[in-house]
């Protein structure tokens, strides 16, 4: 039991120093596809919760509260967006000669939505410690997981470019969050406009 965390502790070192190398070590732990959805279930279900309970320690308005009132609907949207997330990663980096595998797209994502938790429990411990450097903490960490997005997918694609690589993830996240926003209005769930 105890060698689970020091797998994670030691994981998240080796992705914050090296993120090809820490792409490379999660996706050689060949964990069974069934276990990377319900991983992805599990890290988007502590996001939605976490996001909630951070919100009310800092005094701000949950960031997921706009996709709804329900941790329910928040959960199918964060979810929906992860897997069209993995899509776009696996698609795109084929198209440009890319060599990833959907299920390893999968785990890479789910990956990152654990590191943006370990990220987002240091972000409030700093912001309780230290609030007027709010903006700039959240700023850093929203920094940090591009650089990571950035190593995962050129590890799972085997590119070398990493500017190649970054430039390909804004181009797939602009489409991915126009296309979420377009689902979102259809089904009545966007915020209106005042």
């Amino acid at each position: 039991m105890d060698r689970v965390p020091r797998l994670l502790v030691e994981l998240l070192r080796l992705t914050f120093a090296d993120p090809r190398a820490g792409a490379r070590r999660v996706l050689a732990l060949g964990l069974p596809v069934a276990t990377r959805w319900q991983a992805l279930a599990l890290v988007v279900a502590l996001s939605v919760l976490f996001s909630q309970v951070a919100a009310r320690l800092v005094g701000a308005e949950d960031a997921l509260a706009g996709l709804g009132a329900s941790p329910l609907v928040a959960f199918l949207v964060l979810a929906g967006f992860s897997v069209a997330m993995a899509g776009a990663i696996h698609a795109i980096g084929r198209a440009f000669g890319g060599r990833g595998r959907p299920a390893d797209a999968l785990l890479l994502v789910v990956w990152l939505h654990a590191v943006g938790f370990a990220l987002q429990l240091a972000q409030i411990v700093l912001l309780l410690i230290l609030p007027p450097l709010s903006p700039l903490v959240v700023l850093a960490g929203i920094v940090a997981l591009f650089w990571l997005l950035t190593g995962f997918v050129a590890e799972l694609h085997g590119f070398r470019s990493r500017l190649q690589v970054f430039v390909m993830i804004l181009v797939a996240l602009l489409l991915i969050s126009f296309a979420l926003a377009l689902v979102l209005q259809a089904l009545g769930l966007a915020p209106t406009e005042v």
